[in-house]
């Protein structure tokens, strides 16, 4: 026990002699009181700013109970950005809960990004395919999303800033993304659904007009009927086989005995 402690001790005092940040992988941070962990204390001369973030994460749980937490730090050591952000997010949220762990490293200015992973619903043929609950981020939302927290955190180049632009990004996204499932149907699309239903109407009906009259067409030639019309022969004259305007030639030779 004595060894452990001044190995940890030892370990800590380097940690903070060369500026670094050193989380043993036994001590990891549980669940924050806030939404944006300052482990860096950046913001340490700017608590208000530190405030104003804190509250936007906070009301964007209340509104949508989609919780967000951005851990700050100053480096990593032993892992990344990425592995560490998953990592929180399945300690602090939990992989059936909605939510996201944002972790920024000020050293290397990489932000990662964790996000509860999708449901997979089971097949009879065996294969899984991912299911979407109403607060679930679809993969496309979630490349947008970083893609969107990456554009606005290469704009600036104070770690302040960069992390207020990280709070900010990702509280966009999610509100435009879970706005855009809640809200009524404009009226431009109210108004393009009903055409569509209107057109959909008029082309099925034409479809059966057609239908119809192919049905009645084939109907009325299956009963038609042809028959040779009645002919009138005039008088034959007294001859054996023609009569009227026919014409009749017998080329074979009359019965008898030949000469």
């Amino acid at each position: 026990m004595r060894i452990w402690t001044t190995w940890l001790v030892f370990t800590l005092w380097l940690g903070i002699a060369a500026g670094q940040e050193v989380i043993p992988p036994s001590d990891e941070p549980q669940v924050p009181s806030v939404h944006v962990l300052d482990d860096a204390r950046i913001f340490s001369s700017e608590p208000a700013r530190l405030a104003a973030l804190e509250a936007r994460l906070t009301a964007l749980e209340a509104k949508y109970r989609f919780p967000v937490y951005v851990a700050v730090y100053d480096t990593l050591i032993g892992t990344d950005v990425r592995e560490r952000s998953q990592q929180f997010q399945n300690q602090w949220i939990g992989n059936d809960d909605p939510g996201l762990v944002a972790v920024f490293e000020t050293d290397s200015g990489s932000v990662g990004i964790g996000v509860h992973p999708l449901k997979q619903l089971e097949l009879n043929s065996g294969s899984q395919i991912p299911t979407m609950g109403p607060l679930d981020l679809s993969m496309l939302e979630q490349e947008t999303l970083t893609r969107e927290v990456q554009q606005r955190i290469g704009k600036v180049r104070d770690s302040r800033d960069r992390v207020e632009a990280i709070v900010n990004g990702l509280a966009d996204e999610i509100t435009r993304d879970l706005e855009a499932r809640s809200a009524p149907a404009s009226k431009t699309a109210t108004l393009r659904i009903a055409a569509f239903t209107v057109g959909l109407i008029a082309a099925t009906g034409l479809v059966v007009l057609l239908v119809m009259a192919w049905l009645r067409r084939t109907d009325t030639r299956a009963r038609q009927r042809y028959i040779f019309p009645d002919v009138n022969v005039g008088t034959r004259l007294g001859a054996p086989y023609g009569g009227g305007k026919i014409s009749s030639r017998d080329f074979s030779e009359p019965p008898g005995p030949r000469p």
